[in-house]
């Protein structure tokens, strides 16, 4: 080989070695860049915080439980902790804490469902369908069964697992008729209908063969219907 090629080769692997050295210095500046605006910088902190899907709750109440520090690096926000301390609030029943780049944290929350209204020292006591008291009204919603016991107070936790297991098993139509559960004793469940029409329940044992049985029974004409001996049922006019 040529003296003239040995050095054009040798003039081509340095150019190589520079354009590599090029690229690879390239690279390192975008990667540190990067992680200084990611981190670092202002260009990605936390300006802004959503909260979605409170009723029960006020979104200051989301907001004040989740304390996202303003000006914190979005990336750098603890997510996790957030979820977790949003989800302790009786009232959620799950939570999910995102990031939008770039510079909000948006916290969805679904919040429990109300399944029943038991009277309590400052009015109600609302429960979801899982059996969690979740929060406190004067006055019952509309549309959410009231528990009537009797005017025992407290109300005996078993005596709502029983109305709560009762209502669960209730086909929609029935349930949306609802108006009071009436159950002094966990024998004497009893379920008044806003048309006036009164279901005798008895216990929640056989709760399943109970419905069956109803809506066979509700085919007929009637004002009070009893099921709380399936096997032997009734209708009153």
């Amino acid at each position: 080989m040529s003296l003239q090629a040995l050095q054009r080769r040798a003039a081509g692997a340095r150019s190589s070695r520079r354009r590599l050295l090029l690229v690879a210095g390239s690279a390192v500046v975008l990667v540190v860049t990067a992680v200084w605006a990611l981190f670092f910088s202002s260009w990605f902190t936390v300006t802004a915080v959503r909260v979605e899907g409170v009723t029960v709750l006020s979104a200051g109440d989301v907001l004040r439980v989740a304390a996202v520090r303003d000006g914190i690096p979005l990336i750098r926000f603890d997510g996790d902790g957030a979820e977790e301390r949003v989800g302790a609030l009786p009232p959620v029943e799950e939570v999910s804490v995102s990031r939008r780049w770039p510079h909000t944290v948006v916290i969805t929350v679904v919040e429990r469902q109300p399944a029943l209204a038991v009277p309590s020292a400052a009015g109600f006591s609302i429960y979801d369908g899982a059996g969690v008291a979740y929060t406190e009204v004067v006055a019952a919603p509309a549309g959410v069964p009231q528990l009537n016991s009797g005017g025992s107070d407290p109300v005996e936790s078993a005596l709502v697992e029983d109305a709560l297991s009762v209502l669960d098993a209730l086909p929609g139509p029935l349930l949306d008729r609802l108006v009071t559960v009436r159950a002094e004793t966990a024998d004497s469940i009893e379920l008044d209908l806003a048309d006036g029409v009164v279901v005798v329940w008895g216990s929640a044992e056989q709760t399943p063969r109970k419905v069956e049985v109803l809506t066979a029974l509700m085919q007929q004409p009637g004002r009070v219907y009893i099921v709380s001996a399936p096997e032997v049922p009734a209708i009153r006019e």
